[in-house]
């Protein structure tokens, strides 16, 4: 028995190296064909990979889309009531400045006069 299981093993390995030269010396154009018909049994598959990834990827673009959309209205609202706040801060510094102009134009005339009189009071004395 242990010589007919190596026989027999002696055997398989015969076979499949008879196989593989056999596969080895097989007519390319042979070959050729078979590995054309592999090609186009993936195929198939692969454009159905490629369909599922590219559906995929259309689904996160329009998700991505929506998030920012929401995000740069968002945006918007904030910028346009930043700006109305700016507008409001603007026409209150205009109106302080305004009213300050008038308030040192005011200190001015009362300093003039009370320089005038002041001299007078003091031409007066010295009289």
């Amino acid at each position: 028995p242990p010589a007919a299981a190596a026989a027999a093993a002696a055997a398989a390995a015969a076979a499949a190296a008879a196989a593989t030269a056999s596969h080895s010396m097989e007519d390319p154009r042979v070959l050729a064909a078979k590995d054309k018909s592999v090609f186009f049994s993936k195929l198939p598959d692969k454009i159905m990979d490629l369909e599922i990834n590219q559906t995929l990827l259309q689904l996160y673009v329009q998700e991505i889309k929506k998030h920012y959309d929401g995000t740069l209205e968002e945006f918007g609202d904030e910028l346009k009531t930043f700006k109305a706040s700016l507008e409001g801060l603007s026409a209150r510094s205009q109106a302080a400045v305004a009213n300050l102009t008038e308030r040192v134009a005011q200190l001015q005339a009362t300093m003039e006069r009370t320089q005038r009189e002041t001299q007078r009071s003091l031409a007066a004395q010295a009289e």
